[in-house]
């Protein structure tokens, strides 16, 4: 019979040998307990002696007694993953009694061999002593976990990571002088560079076609050209074409950086083994018709093996590389080997190339009308100034010239000097998948290797989640557990479709509150307004009904107060935007500006009939929306703006709406532009349009070629 204050109310045997002889095992908070071989019910050992025997018999590692009791006599008691466990009078450690010890024995008072029946299934019917029952402690495992402030430490942790990125991003070169040259012979130096920058934007804006753009740009780098070329070291031999119709370029910085390239390679001793082409092409906004001019025309074009585009969406940081190829591998090796400061990303290729950003370079026209290989370099740092007056001097480093500088004039040599491109197409190879792991550091494989990665990850993320499903799932019949598989990965979907729902109900709202874009100028805001509802809703399933199966969020302990601290944070910034005139999404900050663009063309438009008589003249401004805002946010500051009409009658009686669609990007939004009735603009090139032959291709479909002269659109 049992002692009326009990020392051990359960026994846990630990499994090493799992082929258990003559007895079931079954699993118990990841250990396993035995039945009997011989009754389903009960388990009969002797003392602690017998305990060990047993274990010795049947292959488990360890015995583990866990005490109801907190007095035990001349013991200690030690909390135990929630659990008490005795400990030894004589000993520091834990009564755990290993398979051949014969220090079985435990408590000397207790001597003798007294036979205790434990029923495992029903363990309160152990004890007739009703005070333990009540006092056994109640164990939640669903409270156990990291504390809440655990969640601060993962966003502080991303924070840091952040805040390190972006610091290596600023991280550029310090810019060289004029009295460097002594001390850096064949180094680009960026005061040279930016005194060209200096006179290429002290014309004042250039739109194509302008005075400023057609004949002051072009003089200038007709001039400086001809400087490099009279001081060029005799042993290298320069050329210079200039057409006679034109164009100008607003990508002031890269012009600067070439000119600098071509005075140090011309003043270099050492010849090139492969000729270099500069060229200053404009028009390029229009869209890219002068680089396609040059490509399909000029008599230089069919010499060209490989080429180095340079454009810029924003002023200042690294440029990056973000185009290359296609099918040329050996282009993005050469850029690793040779430039000091590498920066590239092959994910920005697939989103460029995938259309997801609107826009376009002189890349695809060399590419495509060339079968040209090349590299696309830009600038993306600080968007906000891009096509605005504040796209000066002021918005640039010293140090994005000489970072961009170093690079470009490395890679020309390497170029130039390589045999690969003496004959290119024996090396095509497929695409190369780059990018930077740390600075300076970019790692580069074949497509055919990345996909290989990608396998290999797939296979053993899907090992991964089979061995966590066994261990959670283990002790559950296969349906139960294909079915709360099934559940997390419903959970899953479900909280991403309730995500995305959230956050355009949230669009709509801001929107309905003239709200809309509040971001724009304050990027963090994204976090409040769309990450936060997003966490949530992908949260709350796996908290109310699944929560004990997925680790990310048993994590925490309190997940409900987890879960209202992201949703405070939501609802804060929804009033801080919606309340006060941090929603507003411009900002006119000298140091950072942050305008309002709007897309203007100064146009002078003539309708012809069938029979080629003119059926209509106008002139005025056409407004092409870049944003929600466009041009309604202006129409009280611009008296013309509030007389705007829309052009969305003009699309069903006129072909694109009447208007001159440079991009096919823009049709559709034409029904979203404006027009403002003006005065015809100045055209200082007298222009003319020439049928000069048509085809008929069909029955419907008849070919017209026409040339056209005049200054560049």
């Amino acid at each position: 019979m049992l002692r009326e204050t009990p020392r051990i109310v359960k026994v846990e045997l630990e499994e090493v040998n799992p082929h258990l002889r003559g007895g079931r095992g079954e699993n118990h908070l990841g250990k396993t307990t035995l039945s009997s071989p011989d009754r389903d019910s009960n388990l009969e050992l002797n003392t602690t002696s017998a305990l060990a025997n047993y274990a010795t018999e049947t292959g488990i590692g360890k015995v583990k007694l866990e005490e109801v009791n907190p007095h035990l006599r001349g013991g200690r008691v030690e909390k135990h993953l929630g659990k008490t466990t005795p400990s030894s009078p004589n000993r520091d450690s834990n009564l755990d009694i290993p398979v051949l010890s014969s220090r079985a024995q435990h408590d000397k008072c207790d001597r003798g061999t007294v036979r205790q029946r434990m029923r495992l299934e029903e363990p309160e019917q152990l004890f007739s002593n009703q005070h333990y029952e009540d006092t056994r402690p109640k164990q939640d495992v669903h409270r156990s976990g990291l504390p809440l402030y655990s969640v601060g430490l993962v966003f502080l942790t991303g924070f840091v990571l952040f805040w390190a990125e972006n610091t290596v991003s600023n991280n550029l070169p310090t810019p060289l002088k004029l009295q460097d040259k002594e001390f850096h012979p064949g180094r680009f130096i960026t005061e040279e560079a930016w005194g060209h920058l200096h006179h290429l934007t002290s014309f004042g804006p250039k739109p194509v076609g302008s005075y400023e753009n057609e004949v002051l740009a072009v003089d200038y780098l007709t001039r400086e050209i001809n400087f490099i070329i009279q001081s060029a070291n005799p042993r290298q031999r320069l050329s210079f074409d200039v057409q006679k119709t034109t164009g100008g370029s607003d990508d002031g910085l890269n012009c600067a950086v070439m000119l600098e390239v071509l005075r140090v390679l011309s003043q270099s001793n050492t010849p090139l083994q492969h000729n270099v082409i500069f060229l200053f092409n404009g028009a390029e906004e229009s869209p890219l018709k002068a680089s396609h001019g040059f490509i399909t025309q000029h008599k230089w074009a069919k010499e060209i093996a490989a080429f180095i585009n340079l454009e810029a969406c924003g002023a200042g940081g690294k440029e990056i590389l973000f185009q290359a190829g296609p099918n040329h591998p050996w282009l993005v090796k050469l850029y690793v080997e040779s430039a000091p400061h590498p920066n590239a990303l092959v994910l920005a290729e697939d989103i460029f190339q995938s259309d997801l950003i609107p826009s376009d370079t002189d890349f695809r026209v060399f590419r495509d009308f060339g079968n040209i290989p090349g590299l696309d370099f830009a600038h993306a740092m600080n968007g906000y100034v891009y096509h605005t007056k504040y796209d000066n001097m002021d918005a640039i480093p010293r140090g994005t010239v000489q970072h961009t500088g170093d690079n470009l004039l490395a890679l020309v040599q390497r170029l130039a000097s390589s045999a690969e491109l003496s004959d290119p197409r024996q090396y095509a190879a497929g695409r190369e998948v780059y990018f930077n792991i740390l600075p300076k550091v970019i790692v580069h494989y074949s497509e055919e290797a990345g996909v290989f990665i990608n396998i290999l990850f797939i296979g053993l993320s899907i090992y991964t989640a089979l061995g966590n499903a066994r261990v959670i799932f283990a002790g559950e019949t296969r349906k139960a557990a294909l079915w709360q598989l099934t559940l997390g990965c419903g959970f899953v979907g479900a909280g991403w479709l309730h995500g995305i729902l959230t956050n355009l109900m949230v669009a709509l709202i801001l929107d309905a509150l003239n709200r809309s874009m509040s971001w724009y100028s304050r990027p963090g805001l994204i976090f409040g307004l769309y990450y936060c509802p997003t966490l949530v809703c992908m949260m709350a399933l796996l908290v109310i009904y699944g929560n004990y199966k997925v680790p990310l969020i048993v994590l925490v302990k309190d997940r409900l107060k987890a879960l209202g601290i992201i949703s405070a944070i939501f609802l804060l910034t929804v009033a801080a935007v919606t309340l006060t005139p941090l929603g507003f999404p411009y900002g006119a900050d000298p140091s950072q500006p942050t305008p309002q663009r709007i897309l203007t063309f100064h146009v002078k438009r003539t309708f012809y009939s069938t029979e080629g008589s003119v059926r209509l003249q106008d002139s005025g401004y056409f407004l092409f929306p870049l944003d929600r805002h466009s041009p309604d946010s202006v129409a009280q500051l611009i008296p013309e703006v509030s007389n705007a009409r829309k052009v969305v009658d003009d699309c069903h009686t006129e072909l694109f709406c009447g208007l001159p669609v440079s991009s096919a990007r823009m049709v559709s939004l034409l029904d979203s532009s404006s027009w403002v009735p003006a005065d015809a603009p100045p055209i200082h090139i007298a222009t003319s349009l020439e049928l000069m032959t048509q085809t008929m291709l069909s029955v419907k479909v008849r070919r017209l070629t026409f040339r056209a002269k005049g200054q560049s659109i």
